[in-house]
């Protein structure tokens, strides 16, 4: 279930759904073997502290999108997104499902109409979306402004927004605007 908690229509500039499959072991950790985990996990190197159960393997199962760039919520709209995969019998025994989402108000970014165009980027693949100018001065004096979101390619790893790597968010120019 998502759900707009906020009094304002919002656009999805960007999300992700990942259903990854381990394999849970029991294992027995000491006092300080512990303390060291749960070091790691308040400096967020990993996920969580665990004393009992241990990880044998975690692959991903499942990637794509928890909704499609460009959807609007309106003001406390709340939605169910039905997730189906398949995993082989056996093969796990416990499954995570992460998701996000990177939403925007649709007026403040002027992109209530534009259509994000995917292309190919060195990471996997980047959505565009040209914004609009603010008036003729500003168009006159300034290049074209890009929302730009970029999505890795690699399927084991964690689906984080990927800053960009010029300050302009413009197309590259070995890709089309």
């Amino acid at each position: 279930m998502i759900r707009n908690t906020s009094d304002t229509k919002v656009q999805v500039l960007a999300s992700t759904l990942d259903v990854r499959g381990t394999r849970i072991v029991p294992v027995k950790l000491g006092s300080k073997e512990f303390a060291s985990h749960v070091r790691d996990a308040d400096l967020q190197q990993i996920s969580a502290a665990e004393r009992h159960i241990g990880e044998e393997s975690t692959r991903a199962v499942r990637h794509g999108r928890l909704v499609d760039e460009g959807t609007f919520f309106e003001a406390r709209e709340t939605i169910t997104v039905p997730v189906l995969t398949w995993v082989p019998k056996d093969k796990y025994n416990a499954l995570y499902l992460e998701g996000w989402l990177a939403v925007g108000r649709g007026k403040a970014l002027g992109i209530d109409e534009a259509m994000p165009k995917a292309i190919p980027s060195g990471n996997g693949v980047a959505y565009l979306t040209r914004l609009p100018e603010a008036g003729w001065l500003r168009r006159l004096t300034r290049g074209d402004r890009y929302l730009r979101v970029e999505y890795r390619r690699d399927p084991n790893s964690y689906p984080l927004p990927q800053p960009p790597r010029r300050r302009d968010h413009a197309p590259r120019p070995a890709e089309p605007p």
